[in-house]
């Protein structure tokens, strides 16, 4: 599912930046080199918390090429375990007496920390008089996990893969093939292109961002990618001038994990000596219902 906020142009002559964090916290990559962190010495042992020093510099990125065409990549890690956020970050004082377990409190300070900074970064395209020409993804980059799960709580306690609203679950978690794993929303941005608020279900995965971003830059896409532009999705078929196509299937392979998509139906085979399972998604989300015996032309 594709969430439209609102998204701006990109020249082809663009400037990048790309921002990584190593697992463990000694240091950062820019521009494909590693940047020492001061006195850190890996995992919550040192005194720069280098998340800060990502949006830091990418803000940073942002001013310096404020008058030409360039390509920011800010990847946030929290709340990516270690689940750790000093206890002079704002969002801290908001959960630290509340009756959950430490970390908990500190993955849920951490999902509001990253809030706050996102606001900031869209707050500075404004006072530069770029927002409204320039294209936002915000996306995660895997399902949710049941992270603190208890008796009341048996899909952890943050519910990340339950419907507040309707309760509706989806399966697997993290590292799965099971919608929990797989499915995730991403948010795109550019006022005065897209309608706040409009949601989309088309289905799309990360490679079809390279090829979005690329027609919006009046670039090539390279011809051995898989993903194909959304760009008619996010600004209108009318307004791009051409329609939107769907991908014929999407294929997954994770450790000994297979699946397959192809529109609502849903393949997979959880191990290599397990039997493959068949779900119709547009009836059973949480693919509770296995169909593969009684589908047999599909599966």
């Amino acid at each position: 599912m594709i969430e439209l906020v609102d998204v701006g142009n990109v020249g082809p002559d663009k400037i990048s930046a790309s921002l990584t964090k190593t697992r463990q916290t000694c240091c950062f990559t820019k521009y494909s080199e590693e940047v020492p962190l001061k006195n850190n010495r890996g995992g919550s042992d040192g005194e720069t918390y280098s998340h800060y020093v990502i949006v830091d510099e990418a803000m940073k990125f942002i001013r310096e090429n404020q008058d030409r065409p360039f390509f920011c990549y800010m990847p946030i890690t929290p709340p990516h375990g270690i689940f750790d956020i000093p206890d002079s970050e704002p969002a801290w004082t908001i959960y630290k007496d509340k009756d959950w377990p430490e970390e908990a409190r500190r993955y849920a300070a951490m999902v509001t920390m990253v809030d706050r900074q996102v606001g900031e970064v869209l707050d500075l395209l404004q006072e530069l008089s770029l927002d409204e020409n320039t294209i936002v993804f915000f996306c995660g980059d895997n399902g949710g996990n049941d992270y603190f799960k208890d008796a009341s709580h048996p899909r952890g306690l943050h519910g990340a893969n339950v419907n507040p609203a309707t309760g509706v679950e989806f399966r697997g978690t993290k590292g799965t093939l099971y919608e929990g794993g797989l499915r995730i929303p991403m948010t795109v941005r550019w006022p005065g292109k897209i309608d706040p608020g409009r949601v989309s279900d088309l289905l799309w995965y990360f490679p079809d961002v390279l090829p979005t971003v690329a027609e919006l830059a009046g670039a090539k896409t390279p011809k051995d990618v898989d993903g194909m532009s959304i760009l008619p999705e996010l600004l209108g078929e009318q307004s791009v001038g051409r329609g939107q196509t769907s991908h014929e299937y999407l294929y997954w392979e994770l450790g000994n994990q297979t699946a397959i998509r192809q529109q609502n139906w849903k393949a997979i085979q959880p191990g290599p000596k397990r039997e493959w399972e068949l779900y119709d998604l547009s009836r059973d989300l949480s693919e509770q219902h296995n169909v593969a015996k009684e589908q047999t032309d599909k599966a």
